[in-house]
């Protein structure tokens, strides 16, 4: 084991490497205060092996005022560019910037001055030799002998140039950030790993209306944001149990209900991603209108699934309600008035019509059905809509009409203007049918102009027909009333309403280039005010179901696969005086028809048939003869339109089930015209067309 070296050979080692490394200058203080500080300082050989090697500047000072440098390291020649020997001995006032920094440095020092404690000083400056200046972190401890009695100093000083670049680069990247991220489309927020929020972008405050102010922790943002402290606990253990699990950079994305400061609701997409800081950054989507989009989309999906279910079902439907509605007409006109089951059977016929009605209504919502518009006079329908459901409605619930004078005409389809009315009819009556109440009609001309169009959103300038239907109901909460024209949205109990029928009104409406607009209070009813725009045009008075049904006695072939349809038509139409010959199928009535085909006045066919349609039939017929007019009828059908049929030379359209004076006027109207048009020669053809063929006596329609 080698011998321990004594005190005074490890002084001599010292002075050998001191002398060996760097030509010392001789201080100008006393040689002693320079030995007794190194005796303390360098006391362990290592200790100076690590003031050599240190890259931090290091100066070792008397306590004279200034301190007087007695020794340094390498690292402060490099750090402040002066050699070895400029600085040993030397004021180290030489590095301050000025006398000012140093005599603020020794305030700060002294002020602050605790000899068993070393003093720390950041960002400071001082002078190199050059006299550039260096930013600097500086430490300085003050030097006591075995008495505690204070001999000098120890300053370590450390140059943060670079740590000074980079952090300018760092605070340029975070303001190129921060510029980025306020103009993200989504809330971002910055939390600390200790649940402070640092940073919230403009974004944030605009969907949340929360500031920083507001929300300091995280704690303060869950209360705000989850009001309901059991829903608010199972978010945060949400939040807590992702933190654990998710890994640096991951995002567990998750989407919650959020409370605004305002107190409205937000559906909110969060993706919180954490970093290697511990800090966690959040992004805050709003998407409330994107779900609200997809719900409409929804909805439209289930309307398309109805119109595709109506289309495929309203042919054998409609075929059904035919067969029912033919025959109650034909028991109706067997059996005399005074029998009680005539009225029965006018209530059968008069659902049948209904029935009609609400397929039709179920395809004009999926828009599988074309509107017909001819100009019409509302008061007619209203007290035609009035005297059908009077029956239906409670006796406490009053009806009041308020029919203006010499209203203007419309543009519209009859049967969509009778679906609004029963619509509103059936809306008001079940608004009132616990206390009874006024149901309330009115009718009238309006100007709407620039003082007035704000009213009524979208509504243009113009005159319009004003119908409003009023109730003295429970009214509608101020909450939902945005949502009563959606699909399917309703207030009403199972079974009592489909959540159809404002949706029907409103795209009636709108189909029509109307406007509607909704006043209600709870409590004390509601309004509905629907504007038509006004048309000045002669109108087509709709004529009473009683009026004279026209007959004839002309040759007619008749064609469809339904049997039922087949033995309800058949007797119907030689009841009203026609020869009728009946195919079950379209090649059949194809061969029947070239067997002779002088020998038919009209064409009745069906459109949907095995084996060939009607619109096939009905060119194969009108190959042979061009002349012939041909009726189609048909339940439903996406296959031919009623413009398409006119294209192929078919003379009407009409849509099943068909009342008898429909079907009959029809007939006479095809007939008279077919006459009028003749331009073929009865001696070449054979035609049965000729004045002398048709019955002057039936020629003219009521």
């Amino acid at each position: 084991m080698p011998k321990k070296p004594s005190h005074k050979e490890l002084e001599e080692k010292k002075k050998v490497l001191r002398r060996d490394a760097i030509p010392v200058k001789k201080p100008s203080q006393p040689s002693f205060i320079k030995e007794k500080i190194h005796r303390h300082f360098f006391e362990k050989e290592i200790f100076e092996k690590i003031f050599r090697c240190q890259k931090d500047a290091i100066f070792i000072m008397d306590s004279s005022q200034p301190p007087i440098i007695i020794d340094c390291n390498p690292a402060a020649s490099e750090v402040f560019g002066y050699d070895y020997s400029e600085l040993v001995g030397q004021p180290m006032t030489k590095i301050y910037a000025n006398k000012e920094s140093y005599e603020a440095f020794r305030e700060k020092l002294y002020s602050k001055l605790d000899r068993k404690k070393p003093f720390y000083l950041s960002d400071f400056f001082m002078k190199r030799k050059n006299g550039t200046m260096v930013p600097v972190d500086r430490t300085v401890l003050a030097l006591t002998d075995e008495t505690g009695e204070q001999i000098g100093w120890i300053g370590v000083i450390q140059d943060i140039s670079e740590k000074k670049i980079v952090e300018a680069s760092v605070l340029k990247e975070r303001e190129r950030f921060k510029a980025l991220v306020e103009e993200f489309p989504f809330g971002v927020s910055l939390v600390s790993q200790d649940g402070k929020w640092e940073y919230l972008n403009t974004k944030f405050t605009e969907i949340f209306g929360y500031t920083l102010e507001d929300i300091p922790s995280g704690r303060d943002w869950f209360k705000k944001a989850h009001p309901d402290s059991r829903y608010r606990e199972h978010v945060i253990s949400t939040w807590i149990n992702d933190q654990h699990e998710s890994k640096v950079g991951e995002a567990r994305e998750r989407t919650f209900p959020v409370t605004c400061k305002d107190g409205s609701e937000k559906l909110i997409h969060f993706r919180p991603v954490g970093m290697e800081t511990g800090e966690r950054f959040v992004i805050f989507e709003d998407i409330t209108e994107k779900k609200q989009h997809e719900a409409r989309l929804k909805q439209m999906e289930k309307l398309e699934a109805i119109g595709t279910l109506a289309g495929g079902i309203a042919h054998d439907f409609n075929n059904i309600l035919g067969i029912i509605l033919g025959n109650a007409e034909l028991a109706i006109d067997d059996i005399p008035e005074w029998h009680v089951a005539k009225q029965n059977l006018k209530q059968i016929r008069e659902a049948c019509l209904r029935a009609r009605d609400l397929v039709s209504q179920i395809l004009s919502v999926s828009r599988k059905t074309e509107k017909v518009l001819a100009p019409i006079k509302l008061d007619t329908i209203i007290k035609e809509s009035i005297k059908l459901l009077r029956a239906s409605i409670p006796t406490s619930i009053e009806f009041h009409q308020d029919i203006g004078p010499s209203v203007d005409t419309i543009r519209a389809d009859p049967i969509q203007i009778n679906q609004i009315l029963i619509n509103l009819f059936t809306n008001a009556a079940h608004a009132m049918k616990e206390k009874g109440g006024l149901l309330s009609i009115s009718l009238t001309n309006v100007d709407i102009s620039e003082e007035n169009v704000c009213r009524i959103h979208g509504i243009k300038l113009g005159r319009y027909v004003k119908l409003t239907v009023t109730d003295t109901g429970h009214g509608i909460p101020e909450d939902i009333i945005s949502k009563i024209f959606d699909p399917y949205f309703t207030t009403k109990d199972t079974g009592e309403g489909t959540g159809m029928g404002l949706a029907v009104v409103q795209g009636i409406v709108k189909n029509h280039g109307g406007y509607i607009h909704v006043q209600s209070e709870p409590g004390k009813g509601s309004a509905f005010h629907i504007f038509f725009p006004s048309k000045q045009e002669d109108v087509i008075l709709l004529t009473d179901i009683q009026e004279k049904i026209p007959k004839g006695n002309e040759r007619l072939l008749f064609v469809d696969d339904e049997k039922g349809i087949i033995e309800v038509i058949t007797p119907m139409l030689r009841r009203l005086g026609y020869k009728v010959m009946v195919n079950n199928n379209g090649l059949d009535a194809l061969d029947t028809f070239r067997e002779n085909p002088n020998g038919f006045d009209l064409v009745i066919t069906d459109q949907t048939m095995p084996k060939m349609t009607g619109a096939e039939l009905s060119k194969e017929i009108l190959k042979i003869r061009p002349d012939l007019p041909i009726i189609l009828c048909t339940g439903y059908s996406e296959t031919i339109t009623k413009d398409e049929a006119k294209a192929i030379g078919i003379r009407e359209f009409l849509i099943k089930p068909i009342i008898m004076s429909k079907m009959a006027k029809t007939i006479r109207e095809v007939l008279e015209k077919a006459m009028q048009n003749e331009t073929y020669s009865p001696e070449n053809t054979g035609s049965r067309f000729s004045k002398k063929a048709l019955n002057p006596s039936i020629r003219s329609l009521d």
